[in-house]
């Protein structure tokens, strides 16, 4: 049963670190769909917000954030 995660790297070094967890649950083989949709300093450079809509609606179809 696959499940889907959405992962906000955030800023700083928050992108890092969530690469390399996303990482290891990808090579664990658990069956999670990792999604990353934009977020953060790089958002708002591009729509303006932090946390566009396209964003908080994937959220609310995940299965964990």
């Amino acid at each position: 049963m696959s499940k889907k995660i959405v992962v906000l790297g955030g800023d700083g070094v928050g992108p890092e670190v969530t690469d390399v967890a996303c990482g290891i649950l990808e090579n664990m083989e658990l069956g999670f769909e990792i999604l990353k949709p934009p977020g953060g300093e790089s958002a708002i450079e591009k729509y303006g917000t932090p946390f566009p809509d396209e964003t908080k609606r994937l959220c609310g179809e995940v299965d964990a954030v």
